[in-house]
């Protein structure tokens, strides 16, 4: 038997499937009765049944519940109340026709059997169970046995097209299939970049973080789905011949010269007719223009001609009688010229076709070289792979090779599954269903919301059970769900649920979903003990709201103000409330919707009567690390080191020779100007009136241009515009901090050009930190930073540590990491509606009910769909050179072109129920309150009949919700009339109440709220992850005691090269010995005065090359002197501070200093001791020492 459980929002769906595993646990059906009873623990009925889940999360939720649930039976979970009962106790005793003793028993044995063999516990998400599949069976495959499985598909398309991107850098290839690659990618790119200049909007086309990058991958990522995994043979069959592409693309230019030739021709013979002149004077205009060549449009009146002979000629002349074969020839010609637009737009659209599908021939051999090299199977083909293990007739292979024989199957979210993905467990049920075992598929058609994954809401509909009606008849299914007595509401209040079932029903009729959503309305079950209290609230922006946007012309304007400020409103009056910030959830469309939402709440303090402090908010959007400006700038330095400066070019003469050309590294300089860029756009600019705001992309871009050109001409007089340096090698950016410093080989010391020793790549980072990221950004990102370099830490600690491999890393899929956040903070919740689903909140607001229900292509993200082509529509071409399918951009002019007019309804059919599904989500989150803010869609898109707005769909829908209606509903029957409203005769100026505005029970026990720590400033000087012995043991410094004051001064000149070095030493010494602030201003004094005395000023900046701590090695033994300095002269000091008394040791110490020095080859040697707290010197000879005061 199979059931089918369509499960709508809070029925309890888990509580289901949790019923149904143990009921298939505990007992067992006998076939010839039908009746249940309890199986013997011993039959390990576990290892028998596969529970498929669709993310890992709700695997965790699933193994935790069914052994949870489990114990409770058994009466030994842990805490476990005397008194508490198993929600399923009542339904086991009454199905397996025992009692509640017997049935612990029972439990407690199978519960014993279950943990013991807890390896073939079975629950598991659908790719997972396919993955261990796929390993057993690898060598049918033909797949290496070590061969890695790649999750994300996104991570090796960016690989991908990254070295598309790379070949840009080269010089155009010899290879003709290269070369028309290369066009193909310049074609694509030049034809996004000028469609964003077209609209105003910022592109960066430098950086592999721009949205530019990001939109190719994108792109490829949707055009390898399952309709291109369906037909991927035939696909990339056609993609190996490039020439059959060439000769398509030529036939479909030739098509449209020929049908314009045609044209041409006949207008021109038609002006020699003699009655020319009675013409329509329009349609003569357009004539006279195409006998020219000049190929316009036809005019309304010349489409209009086509089937109304009035419009073909003047009335006089109609009067007199046109003559059939004019009237012909002036009618085919109107007919020829909308067949040529037509035609042109439909070549258009197949010409803008050709250059995705070129470079997705070109990207799939990238990929596969890539996973032939690294034995590499995506995710994406376990699928294909797959179709060739499981099948009908080897399902018992399967079996034996898997080591246990699977005989229930129960699968969870079966309307997220796509089709391939059935295709592959149907003949394992069926050979379950062939001996009469239990199954269950479970879910919902209106929570479908991962079609762009591939899920089709068609299977819980109806294919699986015609599947399974076609072979084993009617009464192998059973349909649980679909009536409202089946569909109780065990989550939200009376109020959400009949708002809820009223709007759902009346939009399902306006989209034509009624079949998806004919189980919608649900009741609240008499056995739910408790009583919900509710409210909802449904605002409909005013026609007269002065600061709408009228425009709305980029991403950042399309954030409607009203919705923002209905928000923070409904924030307040819920808080007000008394409702914790945790239990309100903020459900957005779109991550750039919930970043205005987040940067509002964040600033909610600041408006003059908030009376609930600063917000906390929990988002995903707002602690992802790699959209901080402080990481990206690092990412990008982090790019500059690892691309060289200069390129070698080998060119040909016209004499046969070559010559070596050494030119600057396009590359190098694409990445230079976008450090600079990135720099400059988290500064600030002043107005000439004074004002002081961020710095605007397209400023930031000019300054980062302006910067380059004076480096690059050697202008520094501009002191007002700082140029950031962006011609740096590694040495050169990371060499600057003399702890990290030591004299250069060659004898050129240089204060900007040393020599970086041991440095690991979190040094590098901190470094990089402490010189290239703009110190205001740094209070704000501390939290980011230091989660940054925690990823940095744990990349090295598994063994690679070099920069090219951490940007490879990160580029695959590290920028996607997150600062971790407890679940329980008290912090408002703001999230994507596809993050919320299965999750439930008290309070619920969605503050952007206005978006289009149908999307089209678009500059902010392009649209590409596959679709099929005839050859026979194609005549003139060869039907072998016909692609077998394309990827169309589904802009709005393609539903009118007939050859994608079928395809193009059924896309917008299912778009209509996807925008209708993930409403379905959002408003069914709620428990106690409900706010639906609905803005007014922007002008563009309330403008265009194509695409409804969720705004005006939601007026609609209330308007024809009047009583009248409801009683004349026939799809609804007297007990589903009581669970709806009227709701048009609730809308009272532009907002609907249901309910009165409620307050949140007390609590029993108060959750102890969890302190907030505002984090100091990232420093990075003080980051340094070496301390040594002396600096670790930090409780026994004592900065009174002489000898531990005297090593902390030590310390610190030994970290000072010139004396702009001395705070940063003294601060990173004094973080580590925990200092009181006026101790380190006391230090600070002592040590400024003590590098600033004449005496010494020649060994601070005076010299031109300079070692610090470095060991004079001589027959096995380092000395160690404290500074070492040359000078101009070529005349040696070394210097050895003291912090004491003198000692005669002192003077033999540093004699045997100057005599290695001697020994090296230094014939001037000087050596002073320097008593640094009473500024002395003392000279040291190598006869005699003399005193100095």
């Amino acid at each position: 038997m199979l059931h089918i459980y369509k499960a709508s929002a809070g029925s309890g769906k888990t509580f289901a499937l949790t019923r149904q595993y143990l009921t298939l646990l505990l007992g067992e059906r006998n076939p010839d009765t039908g009746k249940w009873r309890l199986r013997s623990p011993r039959e390990d009925a576990h290892r028998h049944i596969l529970a498929i889940t669709f993310t890992n999360k709700a695997t965790q939720e699933m193994t935790r519940r069914i052994i949870s649930q489990l114990a409770i039976l058994a009466g030994r979970e842990p805490g476990q109340r005397p008194d508490t009962v198993s929600p399923y106790l009542g339904d086991f005793t009454e199905l397996f026709h025992t009692d509640a003793g017997t049935l612990a028993h029972h439990a407690s044995e199978v519960l014993d059997e279950l943990l013991a063999d807890f390896a073939f516990f079975h629950v598991s998400t659908i790719d997972a169970f396919f993955q261990n599949v796929l390993r057993i069976f690898a060598r049918e495959v033909e797949m290496p046995d070590n061969f890695r499985l790649e999750l994300d598909n996104s991570s090796t398309i960016s690989l991908g097209i990254n070295e598309m991107f790379t070949s840009l850098n080269y010089r155009i290839p010899a290879d003709p299939l290269r070369r028309r690659e290369r066009q193909w990618l310049t074609d694509w790119l030049t034809r996004h970049m000028m469609r964003m200049f077209d609209s105003g909007a910022s592109i960066n086309i430098l950086a592999r973080s721009s949205s530019l990058y990001a939109d190719l991958v994108a792109t490829f990522t949707r055009l390898l789905d399952e309709t291109f995994q369906i037909n991927a043979k035939t696909i990339t069959g056609y993609l190996d011949s490039v020439e059959s592409i060439s000769a398509f693309e030529k036939g479909i230019e030739d098509s449209t010269k020929n049908a314009e030739a045609a044209l041409r021709a006949n207008a021109a013979r038609l002006m020699q007719y003699g009655d020319y002149a009675e013409i329509n004077r329009y349609i003569r205009s357009r004539i006279e223009q195409w006998a020219a060549g000049d190929m316009a449009d036809p005019t309304a009146t010349v489409v209009d001609a086509v089937d109304n002979p009035a419009k073909r000629f003047n009335a006089a002349y109609r009067k007199k009688g046109v003559p059939q074969e004019f009237d012909f020839a002036v009618a085919s010609l109107c007919a020829d010229a909308v067949a040529l637009t037509s035609l042109r737009e439909r070549n258009k659209v197949l010409i803008n076709a050709i250059t995705p599908l070129g470079l997705l021939g070109c990207l799939l051999r990238h990929i596969a070289n890539f996973c032939k090299d690294n034995n590499v199977i995506l995710l994406s083909d376990t699928n294909t792979l797959l179709r060739d293990i499981i099948n009908d007739d080897e399902t018992p292979f399967v079996y034996e090779r898997l080591g246990y024989y699977l005989r229930h199957f129960l699968i969870d979210e079966v309307q997220d599954t796509s089709r391939m993905q059935w295709d592959n467990l149907r003949p394992l049920v069926m050979e379950s269903l062939s001996h009469s075992h239990e199954n269950l598929v479970i879910g919902d058609e209106k929570q479908c919301i991962y079609r762009f994954r591939n899920s089709d809401p068609e299977l819980l509909g109806h294919i699986i059970s015609d599947n399974v009606t076609e072979i084993y008849g009617d009464e192998s299914v059973a349909v649980e769900g679909k009536s409202i007595e089946q569909n109780n509401n065990w989550r939200s209040s009376a109020e959400v649920v009949k708002f809820n079932n009223s709007i759902f029903h009346a939009l399902a009729t306006i989209t034509g979903a009624d079949e998806s959503y004919s189980n919608a309305i649900q009741q609240i079950s008499a056995k739910r003990k408790d009583s919900i209290p509710g409210h909802v609230k449904l605002m409909f922006e005013p026609d007269n709201d002065d600061t709408a946007d009228s425009e709305a012309d980029t991403e950042e304007s399309r954030v409607p103000p009203f919705a923002l400020r209905a928000t923070v409103a409904e924030v307040d009056r819920l808080l007000s409330a008394g409702y914790r910030r945790d239990q309100i959830a903020i459900l957005v469309r779109k991550h750039s919707e919930g970043e205005a939402v987040i940067k509002t709440l964040l600033h909610c303090h600041e408006q003059p009567g908030w009376r609930h402090g600063q917000l906390e908010v929990k988002s995903t959007d707002a602690v992802g690390i790699g959209s901080s400006p402080a990481v990206k700038m690092i990412i990008e330095i982090l790019r500059l080191t690892q691309l060289p400066h200069m390129v070698t070019t080998i060119r040909e003469r016209s004499d046969g020779s070559t010559e070596h050309l050494r030119e600057e590294n396009p590359a190098y300089r694409r990445a230079r100007l976008l450090y600079c860029y990135q720099y400059y756009l988290h500064t600030t600019v002043t107005d000439p009136d004074g004002t002081v705001r961020p710095c605007s992309n397209s400023e930031a871009l000019a300054l980062a241009i302006d910067a380059i050109r004076r480096d690059e001409s050697g202008d520094t007089a501009d002191k007002a515009t700082p140029a950031p340096p962006g011609n740096a090698t590694l040495k050169e950016i990371l060499d600057f901090a003399s702890s990290s410093t030591a004299g250069t080989p060659d004898g050129h010391e240089d204060d900007e050009k040393s020599t970086v020793t041991c440095l690991t790549l979190t040094a590098i980072v901190d470094k990089i930190i402490s010189r290239y990221v703009i110190p205001d950004v740094l209070p704000e990102q501390t939290a980011f930073l230091t989660a940054f370099q925690d990823l940095v830490y744990d990349f090295c600690s598994q063994g690679n540590s070099d920069i090219r491999s951490f940007l490879a890393w990160w580029d695959r899929g590290g920028y996607r990491s997150s600062l971790s956040s407890t679940s329980e903070s008290d912090a408002i919740n703001v999230m994507t509606i596809h993050q919320s689903k299965g999750l439930e909140y008290p309070c619920v607001i969605i503050p952007f009910c206005n978006t289009p229900m149908v999307t089209f292509s678009n500059r902010y993200q392009p649209a590409y769909h596959w679709m099929a082509l005839d050859p026979k529509d194609f005549g003139g071409i060869a039907p072998e050179v016909v692609p077998p399918m394309v990827p169309v951009e589904f802009t709005a002019k393609v539903p009118d072109i007939s050859l994608f007019a079928d395809e193009s309804r059924r896309i917008i059919a299912d778009q209509l129920v996807d925008s209708l599904n993930i409403s379905y989500v959002a408003f069914t989150r709620a428990v106690n309150e409900l706010v639906v803010i609905a803005p007014k869609a922007n002008k563009k898109a309330a403008s265009d009949g194509r695409t409804p707005t969720l705004d005006a769909m939601l007026r609609l829908a209330v308007e024809r919700m009047t009583a009248q209606a409801i009683t004349d509903d026939d799809t609804l029957d007297d007990e589903s009339r009581r669970w709806v409203l009227p709701l048009a005769g609730m809308l009272d100026n532009d907002t609907l109440e249901i309910g009165e505005p409620t307050s949140p029970r007390p609590e029993k026990e108060k959750t102890q709220e969890i302190p907030v720590i505002n984090l100091p400033p990232y420093n990075p000087e003080v980051n340094d992850r070496l301390v040594t012995l002396s600096e670790a043991d930090i409780e026994l410094f004592d900065f009174d005691d002489p000898r531990h004051r005297g090593n902390f001064l030590h310390r610190v000149l030994s970290k000072v090269r010139r004396p702009a070095d001395l705070r940063r030493a003294l601060r990173r010494a004094a973080v580590r010995a925990r200092l009181s602030a006026d101790r380190v201003a006391e230090c600070e004094a002592l040590l400024t005065e003590a590098i600033n005395d004449p005496q010494v000023e020649r060994w601070f900046n005076g010299y031109t090359r300079l070692y610090l701590e470095q060991s004079i090695a001589n027959r096995g033994i380092d000395r160690r002197p404290d500074r070492i300095v040359i000078l101009p002269d070529g005349s040696v000091e070394i210097i050895d501070y003291k912090f004491g008394d003198d000692h005669p040791s002192y003077t033999s110490q540093i004699r045997r200093y100057m005599a290695l020095m001697h020994k090296a080859g230094y014939p001037e040697v000087h050596g002073y001791l320097w008593f640094v707290p009473t500024r002395t010197l003392r000279q040291v000879t190598l006869t005699k020492p003399t005193n100095r005061r």
